[in-house]
């Protein structure tokens, strides 16, 4: 009964962690893209013109799809002793939370965007 709930807990907080943490991703590639490239303010307003609402999150969702997998890899190891199944199925259940999350919110989420 133990490992049952502490599965369901590890798999609440890796979720929000990586949602978090998928944040900071995108932010630091944004930083690397800006000293890489030395693109002016013009030039990042066109490119996120040119990117749009879906193309920001679908990057958003690759990076908390990286960070989600990370930690899949390092519980995999740490808690659940090689049983990947466990990994895989954190990988779905965020799956599942980022699809169910945006149906929610999509009218607020596009509303945000166009601000």
């Amino acid at each position: 009964m133990f490992f049952i709930i502490e599965t369901l807990l590890l798999f609440i907080v890796t979720i929000r962690l990586a949602g978090f943490l998928s944040v900071f991703l995108l932010i630091a590639i944004f930083q690397q893209k800006r000293k890489r490239q030395h693109m002016t303010s013009e030039e990042w307003e066109t490119y996120f013109t040119k990117l749009g609402t879906d193309g920001f999150l679908w990057r958003l969702y690759g990076c908390f799809f990286a960070v989600l997998g990370v930690f899949a890899v390092i519980n995999t190891f740490y808690f659940w002793h090689q049983m990947w199944v466990y990994g895989i199925t954190l990988m779905l259940a965020g799956g599942f939370h980022l699809y169910f999350k945006y149906r929610l919110n999509k009218e607020q989420i596009q509303a945000r965007f166009l601000k």
